[in-house]
């Protein structure tokens, strides 16, 4: 139960971070671009895409199935969260609505001491392989 709130607050702090009071103009030109943000406990990636959630969602939870080194722990269809692991990494996703056909969709894992904005981050490759799957090209945000 400790760990899931752990991930509640991390989601919750990208959804805040990522959600500075800005006009929805600039959240769609904002979209497409990975950010990456790591603490000392925890590390999240996230981006916007311009989809309706539960599309997002439904593309997210296809293609972890599709993964065979992928077991799913837990899952939260009305909050739109799922609980993974992949080769002995732990991670936790969640597919927020931001604005009309805008989504937000954000991957976190405990932090294994990486650089933030680093591009070769799993969080980071775990978002750009959910983007590909729905033919949408995301890419790192440089810092």
């Amino acid at each position: 139960m400790r760990r899931w709130k752990m991930v509640e607050w991390m989601m919750l702090g990208a959804l805040w971070l990522s959600c500075t009071p800005t006009a929805s103009a600039q959240w769609v030109a904002a979209a497409r671009a990975v950010r990456h943000m790591r603490s000392s406990n925890v590390e999240v990636a996230t981006v916007l895409l311009e989809a309706k959630p539960e599309g997002v969602y439904r593309v997210a939870l296809e293609t972890l199935a599709a993964n065979s080194k992928v077991k799913i722990s837990q899952r939260d269809e009305a909050r739109r969260m799922v609980e993974f692991s992949e080769s002995g990494n732990d991670y936790a996703l969640q597919v927020d609505f931001v604005a009309a056909g805008i989504s937000q969709l954000t991957i976190g894992a405990p932090s294994k001491g990486r650089p933030h904005g680093d591009p070769t981050a799993p969080v980071v490759q775990a978002v750009q392989r959910i983007c590909g799957q729905m033919g949408v090209q995301c890419t790192p945000q440089s810092h």
